[in-house]
C-alpha cells in the first residue's frame, strides 16, 4: 500500500471514529448531537477553505491556519473529550495534506485544545479580549509544537527567527479568527436553535 493510500485509509478510519463519537454520545450529551455535527461541518468547511483557496493566496506572506482557532472554540464551548476528539481529527486533517508524517501534528493539537479545555472555568468566554488572547495563544502553542515536531523528526530545517516571525503573524490572525468564529458559530447555533 502506497503512502497516499495509507493516509487515505487512516483518514477514513479516524473520520468514521469521529462520526461514531458524535453519533453515540452519553445520555447527558444527546442534546449536543446537532451542535457536534455543526462543529464537524465547520471543521470540514474550514479545512477545505484552508487547503484550496487560502493555500493559493497567502495573506501578508503567510498561509492562514484556520483550524487552531476552531479548536479553541470547541475547547471553550464543549467538554474535554469532545475537545480531544476534535484535536485528533483536526491534526489528522492537517497531516493528510502535509508533506510530513501522518500524526506529527497530533500532540500539538491535543495539548493546545486540552490546555484551554482545562482552564475554561477561569476564562470569561464572552469577552472579546479573552477570545483574541486565547486564539493568539492556542495558535502559538499548536504552531510552535508543530515546528518542534518537524525539527525533531528531521523533516524541516527552518531558521528559528524566520519561524518565530511566521508563527507570530499566524497567531495574530488566529486571534482575530477566533473572535470571528465565536460570533459566527454562536450565531449559527442560535439560528438553528441548538
Amino acid at each position: 500500500m502506497s503512502s497516499p493510500d495509507l493516509r487515505a485509509a487512516v483518514f477514513g478510519v479516524f473520520l468514521a471514529a469521529f462520526f461514531l463519537y458524535c453519533l453515540i454520545p452519553g445520555e447527558r450529551a444527546r442534546s449536543e448531537l446537532p451542535f457536534r455535527f455543526l462543529l464537524l461541518a465547520y471543521m470540514l468547511l474550514l479545512f477545505i477553505l484552508q487547503t484550496t483557496v487560502l493555500y493559493r493566496y497567502p495573506v501578508y506572506g503567510v498561509r492562514l491556519e484556520l483550524l487552531p482557532p476552531l479548536i479553541l472554540f470547541i475547547a471553550l464551548t464543549t467538554n474535554f473529550s469532545m475537545t480531544v476528539a476534535a484535536g485528533i481529527f483536526a491534526s489528522l486533517l492537517y497531516d493528510t495534506l502535509c508533506p510530513g508524517r501522518l500524526g506529527i501534528s497530533l500532540l500539538p493539537y491535543v495539548i493546545g485544545g486540552g490546555i484551554f479545555s482545562v482552564i475554561r472555568p477561569m476564562l470569561y468566554r464572552n469577552s472579546w479580549l479573552t477570545r483574541f488572547v486565547s486564539g493568539w495563544s492556542i495558535c502559538i502553542i499548536i504552531l510552535f509544537g508543530q515546528w518542534i515536531a518537524y525539527q525533531a523528526s528531521g523533516l524541516a530545517d527552518l531558521p528559528f527567527w524566520h519561524v518565530m516571525k511566521t508563527i507570530f503573524k499566524l497567531s495574530v490572525f488566529g486571534g482575530f479568527l477566533s473572535i470571528l468564529y465565536f460570533v459566527l458559530i454562536d450565531l449559527a447555533a442560535r439560528m438553528l436553535e441548538l
